[in-house]
C-alpha cells in the first residue's frame, strides 16, 4: 500500500492522494481502510477526510464509522464487496465528487468490481453529491448495486448513474439506486436531478440487499430525475410490507423519461398514489428505431 495518511492536531485522519491498494503478494485482499474512534477516543475522529486518493483492491474499500465524514474527489474500483461505507449510526457525511466503480481512465475494469453496492450510505443527515454538477459522484459499471440508501434524510443530488458526465457513455450498474435497512430505518430521502442511464434497474425499493423484517422505507421522494436506456426504471417489491410504497411524488413533476423499446410501442406513463395501486396518466408513442422521451412538466 502506498500510504499517504496522516493524523492533524485534532486527530482527524486525512488520506490526501495517492494509492490504497489492498492488493497482497500472495494474490488475497485486504480487509479494507477502517476510520473510527475506538483508537483516538472521545470522537477526535470525527471530520476525517478522503481527497483525491484510489482506493482499489480490498475487500471492502473504505468503513467509515465516524460523524461528518468528508470524502471528495476520490476513485474506488475492483473492491470485492463494498467500495465506501457510512456506517449506521453516523451523521453529516459528504460525499462529492467521486468516481465509484470505474478505473482512473474512466473505463469498467477487469474482474470483480463491488459485487455488494460500490456505496452504502448508512448514516443519516448525509449528502451524496450536491447543488453542482461539479458536486456529483459517477457511479457505474458495479457488479452489484451503485448506491444503497439505509438512513434518514439523504440528499442524493446531481449524480451520473451507470454514465459519466458526458452521459454518453453506457456503463450501466445492476442496480443504479437501492433503498435498504441496515438497523436503521430508510425513510426521508431526497433523490433529485441524477442521470440515470444503461441499468438493469434503475431505481428498487427496497434493494435486494440488507431487507429486515421491520424495515421502514417510506417517505422518500424521487423527483425531477432523468433516465435513459435503463431495462427497468422503478421496481417496488409488493408484499414486503405494508407500508412499504413508491415514494410520493415518484413522478410528480419536471421528470423527463427516455428509453428504447420495440418500434412503435405504446409506452404507458403511472403515476403512484402512495398505497402501491398505480394509475395511468398519460402514453407516449416510440419512434421508427424505437426510441421515446416524456416530458411530465408538458402533460400535465
Amino acid at each position: 500500500i502506498e500510504d499517504t495518511a496522516m493524523i492533524d492536531a485534532s486527530h482527524k485522519i486525512i488520506l490526501n492522494g495517492g494509492v490504497f491498494d489492498g492488493q497482497l503478494v500472495d494474490g488475497k485482499l485486504a480487509e479494507g481502510i477502517h476510520i473510527n474512534n475506538d483508537y483516538l477516543g472521545q470522537d477526535k475522529a470525527n471530520g476525517s477526510i478522503i481527497d483525491e486518493v484510489t482506493v482499489k483492491n480490498f475487500l471492502m474499500g473504505v468503513d467509515m464509522q465516524i460523524d461528518s465524514s468528508i470524502v471528495l474527489n476520490s476513485t474506488f474500483y475492483s473492491n470485492r464487496d463494498i467500495g465506501l461505507i457510512l456506517e449506521v449510526g453516523s451523521l453529516y457525511g459528504v460525499v462529492q465528487g467521486n468516481v465509484f466503480g470505474l478505473d482512473e481512465n474512466g473505463n469498467v475494469p477487469t474482474g470483480t468490481n463491488h459485487i455488494l453496492s460500490a456505496v452504502v450510505m448508512g448514516g443519516d443527515s448525509a449528502y451524496f453529491g450536491g447543488d453542482l454538477l461539479s458536486q456529483g459522484n459517477i457511479v457505474s459499471g458495479n457488479d452489484g448495486t451503485g448506491l444503497i440508501l439505509a438512513a434518514k434524510e439523504i440528499e442524493v443530488k446531481n449524480n451520473f448513474i451507470g454514465t459519466d458526465q458526458t452521459t454518453n457513455s453506457l456503463l450501466g450498474n445492476k442496480i443504479g439506486i437501492g433503498f435498504a435497512d441496515f438497523e436503521n430505518q430508510s425513510t426521508g430521502n431526497l433523490v433529485t436531478k441524477n442521470y440515470f442511464a444503461d441499468n438493469e434497474i434503475a431505481v428498487q425499493i427496497p434493494s435486494e440487499i440488507g431487507d429486515s423484517e421491520g424495515a421502514v422505507i417510506e417517505g422518500n421522494l424521487i423527483i425531477d430525475n432523468v433516465y435513459a436506456k435503463n431495462d427497468t426504471l422503478i421496481l417496488t417489491a409488493t408484499g414486503f410490507q405494508n407500508d412499504v410504497a413508491i415514494p410520493t411524488g415518484l413522478v410528480e413533476r419536471d421528470s423527463i423519461f427516455t428509453g428504447q423499446v420495440l418500434p412503435g410501442a405504446i409506452v404507458e406513463i403511472m403515476a403512484d398514489t402512495g398505497t402501491n395501486v398505480l394509475v395511468a396518466i398519460d402514453t407516449v408513442t416510440a419512434d421508427a428505431d424505437g426510441l421515446f422521451t416524456f416530458d411530465l412538466k408538458t402533460s400535465n
